[in-house]
């Protein structure tokens, strides 16, 4: 589908030019075979019409929705970023569960930890359609060529804060209590306010070699 504003093909995705002006969402039935576009002549109250979309935007979600974390090994290039953000964005506007839309968003940060979260209030993410995610994310992963799904990989900011991605036996070796690092098993929207903490705030401290931990108290 092509969607046109003010005389430009945007992405509704990742323009955030004209994400903020969608009021509401009304699916409808689009039976011709020709090519689906719609124009918009004004990005001030503005109607979009979308076939099955279940898309919101992330810092709209509440709470209590239900949240994975999945962790490139490497950080993505601008374009690669912005493709990987369409890509997760698209598939969580198809995304359902018994035939049921998922109110879902996708969010990209720091160009490599991806952020999948659903409203399971209005419907429940089921064992299928979590399959399906990891599927995705998966499949998106080779595209890039980057690994989403190395969970024994640990995330922190190095002495000169740039993200890193380590073995544990090499976080340990180099990390402090201090540490600042990426709890990527949080499960909830509310609990990204814990993701980057350090160390001693999070499972990390665990890893962390007993003779640093004791002389930097």
């Amino acid at each position: 589908m092509d969607v046109w504003a003010n005389g430009r093909m945007v992405n509704p995705y990742v323009d955030t030019s004209i994400r903020p002006t969608v009021h509401y969402i009304r699916p409808f039935a689009h039976t011709s075979n020709r090519p689906l576009t719609i124009r918009l002549q004004t990005t001030t109250a503005l109607t979009l019409l979308y076939r099955n979309m279940s898309y919101i935007p992330f810092n709209q979600l509440p709470p209590h929705a239900r949240l994975w974390v999945f962790a490139a090994d490497r950080a993505l290039s601008e374009a690669e970023s912005m493709q990987l953000t369409a890509e997760a964005s698209a598939f969580v506007d198809r995304w359902t569960a018994h035939n049921q839309s998922l109110l879902a968003s996708a969010d990209l940060r720091y160009d490599r930890f991806l952020m999948i979260a659903v409203d399971e209030a209005t419907a429940g993410a089921s064992g299928c359609s979590i399959d399906e995610l990891y599927r995705r994310i998966r499949t998106l992963g080779e595209t890039f060529g980057v690994n989403f799904m190395n969970n024994m990989m640990v995330f922190f900011r190095n002495a000169q804060g740039n993200i890193t991605a380590s073995s544990r036996e090499a976080f340990s070796e180099q990390a402090s209590p201090e540490t600042m690092v990426f709890d990527n098993s949080i499960t909830s929207v509310q609990a990204i306010s814990n993701w980057e903490v350090p160390a001693k705030e999070s499972w990390h401290i665990g890893l962390i070699r007993p003779i640093q931990a004791t002389t930097t108290k």
